[in-house]
């Protein structure tokens, strides 16, 4: 009977798994449940492959984005920095940290970084929509309309865009521009909650009361998904 030691053994069994593999469907299935709302199973998956692979990038960046979901910004960033040393070539990680230094109001590091990820990849809207509204953040209304309306030269059916200049234009309570461009969001996109609660806030700014509470019956759907 043929006998094997326990380090034999499990170089064999080594030999016959697909590493590479097992990663790549760890990976998948972390965005998966990130998409479905899982994010603590998320979590416990990629600090998983994380002990397997620590410098691979693509589960620093889910890392790091389940840090934001939960709110932990600082925590976000020092991942994502890690992230960016490995490969600084990556404009989704340089999108993600600097929604993250948004949050933790570092507006100057904030619009470095997402100016960087638009000269890596000027051709995704969602990038000048996050500087849009770095810079509202920021109280830049103005520039902020501007950068949303580069966003719509790139892609006129972004919703996002559309809703996003609503808002700088409500905020600097020019409240019919606000209510066409909310009117176009919806054009685009009937179910875009944001735009209909933006909507009835500005009907009902502008004494549209029948309309405004059409609108507000969206309220409780929009503020359960957010």
């Amino acid at each position: 009977r043929l006998k094997m030691n326990n380090s034999e053994l499990a170089k064999q069994l080594e030999s016959k798994i697909d590493v590479k593999k097992l990663i790549e469907d760890a990976l998948k299935k972390i965005e998966t449940l990130l998409m479905d709302g899982f994010v603590k199973e998320a979590e416990v998956l990629v600090k998983q492959l994380l002990r397997v692979d620590g410098e691979n990038t693509a589960a620093l960046q889910l890392y790091g984005l389940i840090h934001q979901k939960n709110n932990n910004y600082k925590d976000a960033i020092s991942i994502l920095k890690k992230a960016i040393k490995l490969d600084n070539n990556n404009s989704q990680n340089y999108n993600n940290i600097a929604l993250c230094y948004m949050h933790d109001n570092e507006m100057t590091l904030a619009k470095e970084s997402i100016l960087k990820a638009i000269d890596l990849n000027p051709s995704d809207g969602n990038y000048l929509c996050n500087y849009g509204l770095i810079q509202r953040a920021s109280g830049n209304n103005l520039d902020s309309i501007e950068i949303y309306k580069k966003a719509l030269e790139l892609n006129a059916n972004d919703s996002r865009a559309w809703e996003s200049i609503g808002s700088a234009f409500g905020q600097e309570k020019r409240y019919d521009e606000a209510i066409f461009h909310f009117n176009k969001a919806l054009e685009i996109n009937p179910e875009d909650l944001g735009s209909h609660v933006n909507l009835a806030y500005a009907y009902h700014l502008t004494g549209q009361w029948e309309k405004a509470w059409d609108e507000y019956e969206y309220r409780l759907e929009y503020w359960h998904s957010a």
